[in-house]
């Protein structure tokens, strides 16, 4: 699986995911093991405004459908938010049981699908949306999020530590959002197998082409917030800057 967190505060939007891919290979006798790779891409741009990652256990389709859509003549800069996640949406609709059934034979309904845009509409204003997948519904879902967060995956702990923090989210700065999330992605990555490897961090502020956080500067953030236990230094380390 996947964690991928969206944080937006006082001037800009931070994505975050991990970077492991697990998948359960079956060898010649019959035995099953898990197989990790932990230098999966989890995040894109979709224009170099609005920013995309995914939650998925269909190994591949992520990154198979992001470079469908990015891939075209279409002026992607030139649209707005609500009309870049529609277009994405459909993308997802038309192709997702093309991909599926080619390339990796899984039962449809047992799929799990979500992705999470990121930018800003023309107002100004930060937004965060989902388009999952239903079931129910075999459809691919777009749904905008009012709050200032939004977490996918494996969530039961960022969802623990990022309600310590959401009444601070709406004036956090960009350091202090970086922060939160790489300490979210971390402390998930000790106790939960499925997540794992390089965490992957975006920033985007209005009016600012997307940016992806270099490594040095995320094992800098790594090594800021790792030895912290206590929440209420956490919360006096992250937030202090701001």
């Amino acid at each position: 699986m996947t964690l991928a967190i969206a944080l937006s505060g006082a001037d800009s939007i931070v994505m975050a995911t991990d970077s492991r891919e697990i998948e359960w290979v079956t060898d010649a006798k019959g035995r099953t093991r898990m197989s990790k790779n932990d230098d999966v891409p989890k995040l894109w741009n979709l224009s170099d405004y609005i920013g995309v990652m995914s939650a998925s256990n269909v190994p591949g389709y992520d990154d198979w459908v992001v470079g469908l859509f990015t891939n075209t003549n279409v002026d992607r800069n030139s649209q707005s938010f609500r009309k870049v996640i529609e277009s994405f949406g459909d993308v997802l609709n038309d192709d997702f049981y093309r991909y599926v059934h080619r390339e990796h034979p899984v039962i449809v309904s047992e799929s799990i699908l979500d992705f999470v845009l990121c930018g800003y509409d023309r107002e100004g204003r930060p937004k965060i949306a989902r388009i999952g997948w239903s079931p129910v519904n075999r459809l691919f879902v777009p749904q905008v999020i009012s709050r200032h967060y939004y977490v996918t995956g494996v969530t039961d702990i960022a969802k623990y530590l990022i309600n310590k923090f959401k009444e601070y989210l709406p004036s956090m700065n960009t350091l202090s959002l970086q922060r939160l999330a790489t300490s979210v992605v971390t402390e998930t990555s000790t106790t939960e197998e499925s997540v794992g490897g390089k965490v992957q961090i975006a920033v985007i502020e209005e009016g600012r082409k997307l940016q992806f956080v270099p490594t040095d500067k995320i094992e800098k953030l790594k090594a800021e917030v790792s030895t912290i236990i206590n929440t209420d230094r956490l919360l006096s380390v992250i937030i202090g800057d701001n």
